[in-house]
């Protein structure tokens, strides 16, 4: 009998000694009543099996504790992404138009007529730099001296695509006329976007003259 106690001693030490592994209780019953001896052994097996189970409710809540800290800090991070998210996705694309005029074809008074024609529409519509994807400017045939566009780089439109074209030549048109068409980024409907026209241009536009 000593004999077969140990090579029964032999066969559950794998056993035994795996015994942290929540998944052994079942291989551990089974393995038992294989082994030879089992009835020397079978207070020392009874241990195991209740030293397992312990492990195994440790196991449990240890897992459970890191699954709510894990769980918790999830719903964290994805609420603060899904509010980055939101947020991004609250913005659409919108047009912004505007116009203004200058007295005379002159470089200065280009720069200043479309520098202030382009903060008034970052102004009234709550908008920056960083929101502005593009902006196309058309001037009338008789602005030659300079592009609108310097005045918007000036104005820190670094990142943005620009565009200057000239104005079809209509007869009677508003003469030493800028013009501007704006792609922008904003959380604003449409019905809330504010076009801008300065000076002459306000002519064209007389509708908005009270915004």
């Amino acid at each position: 009998m000593h004999s077969g106690g140990a090579s029964g001693n032999r066969d559950i030490c794998p056993v035994i000694h795996e015994y942290r592994n929540p998944d052994r209780p079942n291989e551990l019953a089974r393995h038992s009543h294989e082994v030879s001896g089992r009835d020397i052994f079978e207070p020392e097996l009874n241990a195991c099996c209740a030293a397992v189970n312990r492990c195994r409710r440790t196991s449990d809540q240890t897992a459970l504790s890191i699954a709510n800290v894990v769980s918790d800090r999830d719903e964290s991070e994805n609420g603060r992404v899904d509010q980055d998210i939101r947020v991004i996705m609250d913005k659409r694309l919108c047009a912004l138009r505007g116009a203004t005029t200058v007295n005379a074809d002159s470089p200065a008074q280009i720069a200043d007529a479309t520098a202030e024609l382009l903060t008034e529409l970052m102004s009234r519509n709550g908008l920056d730099a960083s929101d502005v994807i593009s902006a196309i400017f058309t001037v009338t045939p008789d602005i030659v001296s300079d592009f609108p566009a310097r005045a918007a780089r000036d104005l820190g439109w670094e990142e943005v695509s620009l565009l200057c074209t000239t104005e079809i030549a209509v007869t009677g048109a508003l003469g030493h006329c800028i013009r501007v068409l704006i792609h922008a980024e904003s959380a604003r409907d449409r019905s809330l976007i504010r076009h801008v026209y300065l000076r002459g241009a306000k002519s064209l536009r007389p509708d908005l003259i009270s915004e």
